[in-house]
């Protein structure tokens, strides 16, 4: 990564699909309705922004997903389709930059919408094919195998962050602070709700 000029950080908001022949023809269980980013430069600052609505094409926003991101059907109803929005994201993206994540999931699903939908994005294909997993290196840090959600983490690293969890934007936001800092510090600094002893407390674990 020494040629690395920027980081994009990456999070996208998806609606369900249901079974049955859409299902048939769009092969997952998910499907685009946001994509929210945010671009870093060399030192983690974040310097630009990307956020967009994208119009599902075999999915619907249930009333779950809708009180789980803040998108209403209505929204969605009239927004951008699937490879005009991930066209404008293509090209948002410059050269010699890292996508971040937080796990695989946004990165698979991306794959997903270009495989299924045919849309021939080879800039994106090749974006997406090498990144950072954020969660992945927070575990590292953590000295654990648990896998901790985004809000969980945020909390365990004493981070003043954005509060509208699941919206991607907010999210995208919200994971490049964590990234910066987990590449700054070589000991990450907690939360004093946190704490480590013989017998770990984990605020977090009550919560299901």
């Amino acid at each position: 990564m020494e040629n690395i000029e920027k980081y994009i950080v990456l999070d996208l908001e998806m609606c369900d699909v249901p079974s049955g022949e859409k299902r048939e023809i769009f092969d997952s269980p998910k499907e685009l309705i946001q994509i929210g980013a945010v671009m870093l430069d060399s030192e983690y600052n974040i310097i630009d922004h990307f956020d967009i609505l994208v119009k599902p094409q075999y999915g619907a926003v249930t009333k779950h997903i809708w009180e789980l991101t803040g998108i209403s059907p209505n929204d969605v109803q009239n927004a951008t389709d699937t490879e005009k929005a991930l066209a404008l994201f293509e090209k948002w993206i410059p050269d010699n930059c890292m996508l971040v994540t937080w796990s695989d999931n946004d990165v698979k699903q991306i794959d997903d919408e270009l495989y299924y939908k045919d849309i021939c994005l080879m800039k994106l294909y090749d974006f997406i094919d090498d990144y950072i997993d954020c969660q992945e290196i927070f575990s590292e840090k953590m000295d654990t195998d648990r896998i901790y959600q985004l809000s969980e983490a945020l909390a365990i690293a004493n981070i003043d962050y954005d509060e509208n969890i699941h919206n991607a934007h907010a999210d995208a936001y919200n994971t490049a602070l964590l990234f910066k800092k987990l590449q700054t510090e070589d000991k990450l600094t907690l939360s004093p709700y946190y704490f480590t002893s013989a017998n770990t407390y984990d605020p977090f674990k009550m919560k299901k």
